[in-house]
């Protein structure tokens, strides 16, 4: 088996069953590898590297599960950066793997080379590389592991060309089980005893909401506990809009509604939300000294606010352990919600 063809193997061992592509010759093993399997991979072969991206960041978003990127170096994964990048700010699991030059001519300004770690570095997830392809099944189940887990995004790896002609004998991998990070109870406890002291508090609920399918969860706390909920940018699907505790959506030009609840609120609850720009009007939602618990399954986006309280756990999980824990909202949280 050449390693092209373990990329493709290893895919299948994980359920990707779906690939976008320019063909390229830095890759032509993994592209008959997607030849071998056409009646368990699709591959849709593109005009363009950029509408490739895109496909593959729609697949994943409405999959929740990453479809498989092929581009070649240079040109090819310049053409991708952008569907990338939007993969990245959307939270979307994707596999974008790049046909890279031989590997005796690396660091030498070879024919197209791009420094792909350096290049993707604040773009993907995770970069990824190899030149060894007995190493192929490990990276390729390493992309997607790291794809899927805590906060989706892209992965993007590196393989030489002569490494993906070359033979390799090493075992395919199977995926590994998805662990589900429960939140800390006295974590949770103290989230009880905020929400249950403040007057006016509100929910900001983001994209992990969608991605963790945890709406329904969303809707129960928000109930329990009497809350309004303002929807991230472009996040409007984090429950049902119809629902009585819906706030609206933190787009760029807000409703005085909005304005005069995000002023007069006194703890702010972001759940699954990364906080971005446009969310918090470029910060001014955070900078005005209000309490915030930052509910969110990945620590490096945490650690980028001064949250009072941070809960590194699944959505779910922590939602149903709000819900069963939290107080039941007097009079007047009833009537700041309506």
């Amino acid at each position: 088996m050449k390693g092209g063809e373990a990329v493709i193997e290893t895919l299948l061992a994980h359920g990707v069953d779906t690939a976008f592509t320019v063909p390229g010759e830095s890759f032509l093993y993994a592209l008959e590898g997607l030849r071998r399997n056409a009646d368990k991979i699709r591959t849709i072969s593109v005009r363009q590297e950029g509408g490739g991206a895109f496909m593959a960041e729609a697949f994943g978003k409405l999959a929740r599960r990453p479809a498989a990127l092929f581009v070649s170096r240079g040109p090819g994964s310049s053409n991708a950066a952008i569907g990338i990048h939007t993969a990245m700010q959307d939270s979307t699991p994707m596999l974008v793997f790049v046909g890279h030059v031989n590997s005796g001519s690396m660091g030498r300004e070879a024919f197209q080379e791009i420094d792909q770690r350096s290049f993707f570095g604040s773009v993907a997830k995770a970069v990824l590389a190899t030149e060894d392809a007995d190493n192929i099944p490990r990276i390729t189940a390493e992309a997607f592991r790291l794809s899927m887990e805590g906060r989706p995004g892209p992965v993007v790896v590196q393989i030489p060309r002569d490494v993906s002609s070359n033979e390799t004998a090493a075992s395919i991998l199977q995926p590994s089980p998805q662990e589900t990070r429960e939140p800390e109870e006295e974590l949770i406890a103290k989230a009880k005893s905020m929400i249950d002291t403040a007057k006016a508090p509100l929910v900001v609920a983001g994209e992990m909401v969608c991605n963790q399918d945890a709406s329904q969860a969303l809707m129960d706390f928000v109930d329990a506990a009497a809350l309004p909920v303002m929807s991230a940018y472009r996040r409007l699907d984090v429950m049902a809009n119809g629902h009585p505790c819906y706030a609206g959506h933190l787009e760029i030009n807000r409703f005085d509604s909005q304005l005069r609840t995000i002023e007069g609120c006194d703890l702010v609850i972001a759940v699954g939300s990364r906080l971005d720009g446009i969310t918090t009007a470029d910060d001014t939602m955070l900078s005005t000294g209000k309490p915030l618990i930052h509910i969110y399954p990945d620590r490096t986006v945490l650690d980028r606010f001064e949250s009072d309280l941070a809960i590194d756990a699944d959505m779910g999980p922590t939602l149903m352990a709000l819900a069963a824990k939290i107080s039941a909202p007097d009079a007047a949280r009833r009537t700041y919600t309506a």
